[in-house]
């Protein structure tokens, strides 16, 4: 009778610590997946990050790659637009056929002198150019300058002509508007790689040539081709309107001072790794100079911000 009694307890001890043992098996896999859950979450986190330090450096390389086309020349005076292939195919840097034209108008005012003629003062010798690949390119329909930035001018000084020849563009206005008044220019459309090298503003006496500071401003507008973002083929309704960036580019000759032009480069990075693809972007804008005798080309990017 004791044995049997003995028996019973230790088959009921057993039973106890087998349930026991599954209890903690149970928690000891519910750990592990927890862990394991982690750890996958840890590495796919991860991996994002490094796909978007490989994506900034895309679109860095995407910015890098037009500035050495256009100072190497390999376009001519334009850079390319379109997807290239870093570690094909999985890692492009792209540069956007749809960025606003105006990123591609350069008003170059590094070779640009201040003269008199005639009883007249004359802005000249700045050119501009097309930098970019997109044709049809930007159409020029209002021209603005201004030249109070300096010192506020006489009320009889005006705008009295503007001449440019070259390239796609035979523009001559004639007329009477003052600093800051919208010039209504003949339509000028810039063609790929297009340049026009001979530019003249007049104004009138002599005042503007002879005053010392001097600093003006030229700003053209201009109306996108409709296919392409930015203007949209029409000019925005007010000066409010946040396209108004997209539809302008602006040039600045300082009288005595270095001189040079603006152009933007918008370059995009991509790594794309199933499931998932992981984007940066990148906008410059780079100032450019031409070889001025006795003066070392500055060119440089002179911002970089991330879009």
């Amino acid at each position: 009778m004791m044995y049997a009694r003995n028996q019973r307890v230790v088959r009921g001890q057993s039973g106890w610590t087998l349930v026991a043992l599954i209890v903690l098996l149970a928690v000891a896999l519910i750990a592990l997946a927890g862990v394991g859950s982690g750890v996958a979450e840890g590495m796919r986190a991860g991996l994002v990050r490094v796909n978007e330090t490989k994506a900034a450096y895309l679109a860095s390389a995407g910015i890098l790659d037009a500035v050495r086309s256009y100072q190497t020349g390999d376009g001519g005076l334009a850079y390319a637009l379109g997807e290239f292939p870093v570690v094909a195919p999985s890692e492009v840097f792209i540069r956007p056929l749809a960025s606003p034209q105006r990123d591609f108008v350069l008003v170059d005012m590094s070779r640009a002198r201040l003269d008199q003629v005639a009883g007249s003062s004359r802005l000249r010798d700045w050119t501009l150019r097309n930098v970019g690949p997109a044709s049809p390119g930007p159409t020029l329909t209002t021209m603005v300058v201004d030249w109070t930035q300096a010192v506020p001018p006489d009320p009889s000084e005006r705008v009295q002509a503007v001449l440019m020849l070259g390239g796609p563009c035979t523009l001559v206005w004639e007329g009477s508007q003052g600093p800051g008044e919208e010039i209504d220019i003949p339509d000028c459309q810039l063609s790929s790689n297009a340049m026009v090298g001979i530019t003249q503003i007049w104004f009138t006496g002599t005042a503007v040539a002879s005053r010392n500071p001097m600093v003006i401003t030229v700003k053209f507008i201009m109306a996108d081709a409709p296919t392409l973002n930015g203007c949209a083929g029409a000019r925005p309704a007010s000066e409010a309107d946040p396209l108004l960036e997209n539809c302008q580019r602006t040039a600045q000759f300082v009288k005595n001072g270095l001189n040079a032009g603006l152009f933007t480069i918008r370059s995009i990075g991509e790594v794309r790794e199933s499931p998932f693809t992981t984007r940066r972007g990148v906008r410059a804008e780079f100032r450019a100079t031409s070889n001025v005798p006795g003066v070392m080309p500055r060119n440089q990017i002179i911002s970089w911000i991330d879009e």
